[in-house]
């Protein structure tokens, strides 16, 4: 099931790192942990770990105390256990069947120019006419997205929750762009509407 939190705050606004936690907790307690939580910056991470470290009883493996490597293996041997990190965690890990109950996207993970390559796409695309936002920031975070929410589908029998809770992805004209390109599955734009949808996913699961 994916969750599109289109009643979200915008990720600028104070109110939106206790906005994630709220929901992250909601659904981590919904699933009995085994969640990933991918963030595009430290300090976001950072922020909300410390929220929700206060709401759930699960216990936090995360990037910005160990390495990569020693979270991933830490997250695994703890049943139940949350996993949070940044840019390594959107691809190239593989936690196939319960290993991974939800993927938890914090927000869409456009890159910016701080980078001298980044510089000289931006600037490459404004010579030739183009903008940049449309032909490089959007489709290289369309595809690291899709990437994110794939940690959850490696098989054809994994089931859980991918949960996007960046409200862009429903109020802003590209958003659609974005949800198009998920996987055609069933989909939930309220947690009241998502936890009715697992519940029901779940126990045909299990008949």
């Amino acid at each position: 099931i994916i969750y599109l939190a289109g009643d979200f705050p915008p990720p600028d606004d104070d109110t939106y790192p206790s906005a994630v936690a709220e929901a992250s907790a909601e659904i981590i307690n919904l699933l009995n942990g085994n969640c990933l939580l991918l963030f595009t910056s430290y300090s976001m991470l950072k922020n909300v770990k410390r929220l929700l470290e206060k709401k759930i009883e699960n216990t936090i493996y995360s990037q910005d105390g160990m390495s990569p490597s020693k979270a991933l293996d830490f997250y695994i041997r703890d049943e139940g256990s949350i996993l949070m990190g940044t840019h390594s965690f959107w691809q190239g890990i593989d936690l196939p069947g319960d290993l991974l109950r939800g993927v938890i996207i914090t927000r869409l993970p456009f890159d910016v120019p701080d980078t001298p390559i980044m510089e000289a796409k931006f600037e490459r695309l404004r010579e030739e006419g183009k903008n940049p936002f449309v032909y490089l920031q959007i489709p290289e975070a369309v595809l690291k997205m899709k990437q994110g929410a794939g940690r959850l589908l490696r098989r054809g029998t994994d089931r859980g929750i991918v949960a996007i809770l960046d409200s862009r992805i429903k109020t802003k004209g590209y958003g659609s762009i974005f949800s198009d390109s998920l996987p055609d599955c069933e989909r939930a734009m309220s947690l009241k509407e998502l936890t009715k949808k697992y519940k029901k996913l779940m126990k045909i699961s299990e008949n």
